[in-house]
């Protein structure tokens, strides 16, 4: 939500300008499922989560993908349809003792796109 006062110059002596509130809804266009990805750490196996970044914006292109928190690494694996790219987050380190006995490990990826 953006909201603000639009100040304008009325051309009259009194009042010289007014202040007309406003308040707009900007609806986006990218869509990230899942958004908050968690990797089971329990689960034998790769320690990897798929994300799939979709948009409305025509020409829409995923230029890279980097993992602003937790201990992971994340990649674009590609196009898989004319809106949409497949991404991915895995564990980038072996577990801690501690970090051993969680179930899971929350993260922040974040891809970049036009």
């Amino acid at each position: 939500m953006h909201a603000g006062n639009l100040v304008v110059a009325t051309g009259l002596a009194q009042p010289k300008e007014i202040a007309m509130p406003y308040s707009c809804k900007v609806a986006g266009t990218l869509e990230v499922s899942p958004t908050k990805p968690v990797l089971h750490l329990k689960i034998s196996g790769p320690k990897v989560v798929s994300i799939e970044v979709r948009s409305t914006q025509p020409g829409f292109e995923v230029h890279g993908a980097r993992v602003i928190e937790g201990p992971f690494s994340a990649s674009v694996d590609g196009r898989i349809s004319e809106n949409a790219f497949a991404c991915r987050s895995k564990c980038s380190k072996t577990a801690s003792p501690r970090e051993s006995e969680a179930i899971g490990q929350a993260g922040h990826p974040e891809q970049r796109s036009n």
